[in-house]
C-alpha cells in the first residue's frame, strides 16, 4: 500500500482544474526545460571539442560585454519573474482561473529561459582562445542551469496546485 504527504489525485479541483490542466502545465514546463538542455548540451559539446565547428569568436572585451549584458538580463528575470507572476495571480483579479496559473508560469519561466538562451549563444560565440585563457567565461552556463533547476523544482503536480487554489481561498480541498 502506497502511502504519501502528496497526494496526486485531481478529483476534488473546482472546474477547469482538472488532470488534462495539471498535465498541459507539465507539457509546457517540461517542453521549455528540454529545449535550453538541448541546446545547452550542444553548446557545452561544441566548446569542449566533442562536436568540431568553428564558430567564429567573441574577443575579450565584446566577451565581456555580452556576459554583463547576459548578467543584466538575468537579474532582470529573477526579478520581474516572481512579481509578475505573483500579480497575475492576486486575490484581487478575483477568483483564479486556469488562465491566470498558465500565464504566471509561462511569463516566469519565459523570462528565466530568455536570460539562460542568451547565456548559451554568448557561451557558444566566445573564441576558444579566449575561453581557454579566461575560464571565467564558463559562469555563463549559471541562468541555463538555474533555469533548469527552477523547473525541475518547480515543476507542477496536484500537491503545488491544491496549496495555489487553498491560498486563494477556491475550494475545500481536504487533501493535504
Amino acid at each position: 500500500m502506497k502511502t504519501s504527504s502528496r497526494p496526486d489525485d485531481t478529483h476534488s479541483f473546482p472546474d477547469g482544474f482538472d488532470g488534462p490542466f495539471l498535465t498541459q502545465l507539465r507539457v509546457i514546463q517540461a517542453a521549455l526545460a528540454a529545449g535550453v538542455a538541448v541546446f545547452g548540451g550542444a553548446v557545452v559539446a561544441i566548446r569542449l571539442g566533442v562536436i568540431p565547428v568553428d564558430v567564429g569568436g567573441l574577443n575579450a572585451e565584446t566577451t565581456r560585454m555580452f556576459s554583463l549584458v547576459h548578467l543584466a538580463l538575468f537579474a532582470a528575470a529573477l526579478g520581474a519573474g516572481p512579481a509578475l507572476k505573483s500579480v497575475l495571480l492576486s486575490p484581487r483579479r478575483g477568483p483564479l482561473q486556469p488562465g491566470q496559473v498558465l500565464a504566471a508560469i509561462l511569463v516566469r519561466l519565459a523570462l528565466l529561459e530568455g536570460a539562460a538562451f542568451f547565456g548559451l549563444v554568448t557561451l557558444l560565440l566566445i573564441d576558444a582562445a579566449v575561453l581557454r585563457d579566461q575560464p571565467i567565461w564558463w559562469a555563463n552556463l549559471a541562468s541555463p542551469l538555474l533555469f533548469l533547476a527552477t523547473a525541475i523544482v518547480t515543476y507542477p503536480d496536484s500537491y503545488w496546485l491544491r496549496n495555489l487554489l487553498r491560498r486563494h481561498g477556491q475550494g475545500s480541498l481536504t487533501a493535504r
